[in-house]
């Protein structure tokens, strides 16, 4: 069916609109009844009972009417009230202006006078998801995918193999239309949101309605993931995320997946769905595993099935798999343990879904939250919403704007189906993003806080003089020259507060970049009492600037002042500093006044201070207990190795009387622990003056007032009395 609006500007209409067919194919399949009965049958059909019952199929009010029109290629699904619920037939309208059409067709089952039948438009599964927030014309619209109805008839007689019935099919909706219009309470600005999540304190908003036929599998959908291996662009998460193309894919098994549905469903069989690029990777198929199930959160796992030296997935991209369950039953939660795969060092799977398989025809309903994705953001959005909670329910609106959320919570609320309704949503900016939520590119303001992993490789930056608090943030980073950014970028003076309690990890994404990079020409400062650990996934540092930043001033660092902090800084590969530059980079001076800090720098790298043919400013320890480790040729604590025919410096060292302890080790073929690194041949590697507890010039065999001294190895130990 096809809608069009008489006047745009409604604040509320009743009833609701009656649209047009999806392109979805039919999944209810014809069952062949023998013998075999076929029957024709006309019924006059309208789009409701003008309202009286609230059932209106065209919504008006004041004059303003949202109208239903009647398309030649509209289909109508008829089932028996009653029985097994098979699919007699379909029925196709007339095309109509009015709102009034007949429906004809074939039917082909057993059919009386008196039984009751059931029409439903446009075919006996509803979907919900994935709605774009549209109400008309577009292919993702209302109109097309989201609006459903029924409509209830008695046979009166049968003539001829002809059906007639005693009234019209007035078919109402059997679902709200609920407009949103999406403002900041603070300063009722609009919200142009990415994404819109609605929830009802019931968990009775129905994401998908199905009619399932005995005998036909039904692929459940809404599932959450809550624990397994693998996290990031392609976690564990990905396995059930409705999402074909995503996959899990992680190295070194065994491996596993926890997840759990809305609702306790009956599970008969599973299917699994081989990854995009399984054709050439086909050894990352699963070859034995365990998928058990449990009712109750807190009871111990069962068996559903288990596989042994299992093949049957080949070299098949994109392929769906079905696997009968050998103890089918009733659970909520699920973990699939997979033990072995077809032999490569990664496993992967596209995705997975539960397979319920009725005795007799029902209706299985999935429940959850109505996620809303615009294609481009906006602060009007129009949603289908179907509540099967008896009464007022409490909804929950959270509209996401570039990973900043805003929500809000509203008591006794009521859609009735059939309705349409226009609400101005007044939403309260949080100030803590949850970076599981986050699907695009952000800059996080001053006062935020962030929690949670990042699912994806988006760039995550802190804006130009914002103090940010990290509270168990996980940035995995995907180590790809696809994403060329580091895990945190501060785009100026920035503060990190790591919240006492909490455990970080934040990882560059980019090799040649920083787990945390901070702005050229401005500071960097990390202070608080949680823990960071901070990587570079190749030669860039683990906390300051990327790698070639002398030739890329986009990856150079200015100064990093760190207070507090239980922090680990490292590069996974070689050449730049664990805190400082990477390699042939830039950063400014380091200055270090409390924590507890453990840096270690790559291959030729400082652990604190320069990469290999890199610079950093004058370094500064004054508070903490530090332990420095550089790569080989390269010093603990100073500059890193000056490869042939390049330079390497750093600024003067000092190290003063406040510091607990400071452990220094240099690399194998480097001068100094504390000073400048190697320098190869036609190199020059400079190092400012190295003083400690005010001994300018300081060595291994100096002796200070407040420091006890040792050198063992490669390490100098620097000790408060």
């Amino acid at each position: 069916m096809k809608k069009d609006i008489r006047t745009l500007a409604a604040l509320l209409m009743a009833g609701a609109a009656f649209t047009a067919c999806s392109d979805k194919d039919e999944i209810i399949t014809e069952q062949t009844v023998n013998p075999v009965t076929k029957y024709t049958m006309t019924v006059n059909a309208t789009m409701g009972d003008n309202g009286t019952n609230g059932t209106n199929r065209a919504l008006a009010l004041d004059g303003k009417t949202l109208k239903v029109k009647w398309a030649g290629t509209d289909q109508v699904s008829v089932f028996p009230a009653a029985s097994n619920g098979t699919l007699l037939g379909t029925l196709t309208a007339n095309e109509s202006e009015t709102g009034t059409t007949t429906l004809t067709g074939n039917l082909t089952g057993s059919v009386n006078v008196n039984d009751n039948l059931n029409l439903l438009f446009p075919r006996g599964e509803w979907d919900y998801t994935g709605q774009k927030g549209i109400l008309l014309s577009d292919e993702n619209s209302i109109e097309k995918k989201y609006d459903y109805a029924k409509a209830d008839v008695t046979v009166a007689a049968i003539d001829n193999s002809h059906i007639t019935t005693t009234a019209n099919a007035n078919f109402a909706s059997q679902q709200a239309i609920v407009k949103f219009i999406l403002k900041d309470k603070a300063n009722n600005a609009d919200i142009n949101a990415d994404k819109l999540t609605i929830s009802a304190a019931s968990n009775k908003l129905v994401t998908k309605k199905i009619l399932a036929l005995a005998g036909e599998k039904v692929y459940n959908t809404g599932y959450t993931a809550t624990d397994g291996k693998g996290t990031g662009g392609e976690g564990y998460d990905k396995l059930v995320d409705g999402d074909l193309g995503t996959k899990w894919c992680a190295d070194n098994g065994p491996w596993f997946i926890e997840f759990h549905t809305a609702n306790p469903i009956k599970v008969d069989g599973y299917m699994l769905r081989t990854g995009g690029d399984t054709n050439t990777n086909p050894g990352r198929n699963p070859k034995s595993w365990v998928l058990k199930g449990k009712l109750n959160k807190g009871a111990d796992w069962s068996t559903i099935d288990s596989k042994t030296d299992n093949t049957e997935m080949g070299a098949y991209s994109d392929k769906e798999y079905d696997f009968t369950a050998t103890s089918p039953g009733t659970y909520q939660y699920f973990r699939l343990e997979i033990t072995a795969n077809q032999g490569d060092g990664h496993m992967q799977l596209s995705e997975m879904k539960l397979i319920t398989i009725p005795t007799a025809s029902t209706e299985i309903n999935a429940y959850g939250p109505i996620v809303v994705t615009p294609a481009s953001a906006t602060n009007e959005l129009t949603v289908a919403l179907r509540n099967e909670k008896v009464g007022a329910d409490t909804y929950n609106l959270t509209a996401v704007v570039g990973g900043i959320a805003y929500t809000l919570e509203k008591p006794s609320i009521t859609f009735v189906n059939g309705k349409y309704y226009e609400i101005t949503a007044k939403l309260t900016k949080q100030t803590t993003i949850d970076l599981s939520t986050v699907t695009t590119d952000i800059t996080i303001p001053d006062g935020f806080t962030l929690t949670g992993t990042l699912d994806g490789a988006h760039k995550i930056s802190i804006a130009h003089g914002a103090t940010v608090t990290l509270d168990n943030v996980t940035i995995e980073g995907i180590h790809s020259d696809w994403f060329p950014y580091a895990g945190i970028t501060c785009l100026g003076d920035a503060t990190i507060i790591l919240k006492d309690g909490t455990t970080n990890t934040v990882n560059g994404f980019d090799g040649a970049f920083p787990g945390i990079q901070g702005a050229a020409g401005k500071t960097l400062t990390i202070t608080g009492t949680g823990s960071l650990n901070a990587a570079s996934g190749g030669s860039g540092a683990g906390i300051g600037s990327g790698a070639y930043s002398k030739n890329y001033p986009e990856r150079a660092c200015g100064d990093i002042v760190i207070e507090g902090g239980t922090i680990t800084a490292t590069t996974a590969g070689s050449y730049g500093a664990g805190i400082g530059s990477g390699d042939n980079g830039v950063c400014g001076t380091i200055t270090i006044s409390g924590g507890t800090i453990t840096a270690t720098g790559g291959y030729k790298a400082a652990g604190i201070g320069g990469g290999e043919s890199s610079s950093c400013g004058a370094i500064s320890i004054s508070g903490g207990t530090i332990t420095a480790t550089g790569g080989n040729f390269a010093a603990g604590i100073g500059s890193g190795c000056a490869a042939e025919n390049k330079s390497a410096s750093c600024g003067t060292i000092t190290i003063t009387s406040g510091v607990t302890q400071v452990t220094a080790t240099k690399g194998d073929g480097a001068p100094n622990s504390i000073g400048k690194g190697t320098a190869e041949d036609n190199a020059t590697n400079t190092c400012g003056t190295v003083t400690i507890d005010g001994v300018a010039n300081a060595t291994t065999s100096s002796t200070f007032t407040n420091f006890n001294s040792s050198v063992s190895g490669n390490t100098w130990t620097l000790t408060h009395k």
